[in-house]
């Protein structure tokens, strides 16, 4: 999945109830984590902390970088503060 689709999934849920855009979101977003570590996307917990995973700040900053690329304003700092996917849904959704 691109950053293109990452965001579309984070879109503002005018299409579906709060919950399945909430849900679509947080799984597209781990599907992208997912990728970054070279794990299946059903491993992570949408609590589960990225960094005891095996992300680095090599792969943090690469995503940080597609998403601003795409439009998103997020910065490395914000995503590292709290490396959940669940947090980061929060922080990409504001």
């Amino acid at each position: 999945m691109d950053t293109d689709q990452l965001l579309t999934e984070l879109g503002d849920g005018s299409r579906e109830s709060a919950t399945e855009t909430d849900t679509a979101g947080l799984d597209a977003l781990r599907d992208r984590v997912a990728a970054l570590l070279g794990e299946p996307a059903e491993s992570i917990d949408y609590d589960d902390n990225l960094v005891d995973l095996g992300l680095d700040s090599i792969r943090l900053m690469s995503l940080v970088e597609s998403t601003v690329a795409a439009g998103t304003t997020v910065s490395f700092a914000e995503l590292s503060e709290t490396p959940t996917v669940r947090s980061w849904h929060a922080v990409l959704q504001h």
